[in-house]
């Protein structure tokens, strides 16, 4: 498996968990990027700026305060519905018009 010659060879074992790591973290940005706009325009259609995405990812890292943070964003973005009608961010998608 890992052994030439009778000697381990260490670095030959690590190869594939060395791809696959870089290979999720080039996921892991990829996703970032695409998301981020998906967010900021979930929380435009809640009438709140896209600078309060930068506050639930910085208010999550607190220690202990931090999953209350979470469950608001949680509850902000995925349970409560959008703004009815139109906001200062524009019309309201519902509508098929906007």
């Amino acid at each position: 498996m890992c052994r030439k010659g009778g000697r381990y060879w260490p670095w030959r074992c690590a190869g594939w968990r060395v791809v696959a790591y870089f290979a999720a973290i080039a996921v892991g940005v990829i996703a970032f990027f695409l998301l981020l706009p998906v967010n900021v325009r979930r929380l435009h259609d809640r009438d709140m700026p896209g600078w309060w995405l930068l506050a639930f990812w910085l208010g999550s890292m607190l220690p202990f305060l931090g999953i209350l943070v979470g469950i608001a964003q949680f509850v902000i973005m995925g349970c409560l519905a959008g703004t009815p009608g139109p906001n200062r961010y524009g019309a309201d998608p519902k509508d098929g018009r906007g």
